[in-house]
């Protein structure tokens, strides 16, 4: 039933990432026209025109947002039916086609290079041996580390390591680079009280995640 669920956001998802696109594609295609007719008519300027130009471009960055909060919303959606182990078997629909997509973006070897920089990146801020330098600028652009999260990555540090030396050495298996993209990109929790909660769930993931690498590439089903 989760699953069903799942692929339903993923496909309304989709189907807002798609009227968004078109929508982008027309609002530019005004805004390049209503540019055109100024400059055709740099003598004598049309104040209308400007202010159209100025409101349809307003409207095209919106657009271009509200694609990209709907793209991301189908990336999170994939990840999640990735780690369910769902199994395409075709990609005859628009959710198979997407869950596909994801796949081989997350196995791409430029993308397994990236997390693992990132797990690196994360694990020197946690030990505090970034400081103010590029490597400390480049992990800036993730969420920056509560207290727990810190633990937990100075706890697992040994296995964080590992596992990143083995996503630059080769594939590994989608569930564990959807569970350790989450270990770099995922907001922490803003409650105080529930921050040993959180530790133990981010140690989970990690731990759930390195045990996934240490196979080689099973066929993706249950977790438990």
């Amino acid at each position: 039933m989760a699953s069903f669920d799942t692929s339903r956001r993923l496909a309304d998802a989709l189907d807002a990432a798609r009227t968004f696109r078109r929508q982008s594609a027309g609002l530019l295609a005004m805004v390049l026209a209503c540019a055109a007719w100024i400059l055709s008519l740099a003598h004598t300027p049309e104040p209308f025109a400007g202010l159209l130009l100025g409101v349809a471009a307003c409207a095209l960055l919106i657009e271009l947002a509200l694609t990209l909060a709907a793209r991301r919303r189908a990336a999170a959606c994939a990840d999640e039916l990735i780690l369910s182990g769902f199994a395409c078997e075709s990609t005859r629909t628009p959710v198979e086609r997407a869950i596909a997509r994801r796949a081989a973006w997350l196995e791409r070897p430029r993308t397994r290079h990236r997390l693992a920089e990132h797990l690196r990146w994360r694990l020197r801020l946690a030990e505090g041996s970034l400081g103010l330098s590029p490597g400390y600028m480049r992990a800036s652009v993730h969420p920056p580390l509560a207290r727990y999260e810190r633990n937990a990555l100075l706890a697992d540090y040994t296995l964080i390591r590992e596992m990143a030396d083995r996503l630059d050495r080769g594939p590994a298996d989608p569930r564990a680079l959807v569970l350790l993209w989450s270990v770099v990109s995922a907001p922490p929790s803003l409650d105080r009280g529930a921050g040993r909660a959180a530790g133990e769930e981010l140690s989970s993931r990690i731990r759930l995640a390195q045990r996934i690498v240490g196979r080689d590439r099973e066929t993706p089903g249950s977790l438990d």
